[in-house]
């Protein structure tokens, strides 16, 4: 996670992949990994670790979501994803940061911005990490409500 908060995306596959050859269902390893791999330029590995980490999608979901990707492409495949994600949010517990990443990375910058909004109000854990260089945050920055998120935490704007 230091290295893609860093932009070092090469390296930050290169210890994930390490991680995963060691323990190949590692959540948070597979879950860094995605994001190496989405940075790094690699949606398909991205795809394909997308589905070591997501244990509420069944099978059935977790092909949809490859065959989404290879017909129509990686924005597709993460709202397909985001909308998983989302159902799974009305049954079950799901940490509003991480659904409004997902969110960014399907282009969905409203909902992924009300997400945020709930992470907010619930104190998520990982909110402070939107003020950092983490590269979702990119299409955000010069964002009203993203600001003002910014703002009520005493977060830096740069």
């Amino acid at each position: 996670m230091v290295f893609i908060a860093a932009g070092d995306y090469k390296s930050a596959v290169a210890h994930c992949e390490k991680a995963v050859s060691i323990d190949p269902n590692h959540f948070f390893a597979n879950n860094i990994l995605d994001l190496a791999y989405y940075w790094n330029g690699d949606s398909a590995k991205s795809i394909d670790a997308i589905t070591k980490y997501l244990p509420w999608l069944d099978d059935e979901a977790l092909a949809d979501l490859k065959q989404t990707y290879k017909d129509h492409g990686y924005t597709a495949a993460m709202n397909k994803m985001t909308t998983e994600i989302e159902e799974s949010a009305r049954v079950g517990y799901v940490l509003p940061f991480d659904l409004a990443c997902n969110l960014l990375r399907a282009n969905k910058i409203d909902k992924a911005l009300e997400w945020f909004e709930k992470a907010y109000e619930i104190h998520d854990p990982n909110m402070p990490y939107i003020s950092t260089n983490f590269a979702p945050f990119y299409k955000i920055k010069d964002n009203p409500r993203f600001i003002k998120l910014l703002e009520l935490m005493n977060l830096p704007l740069e």
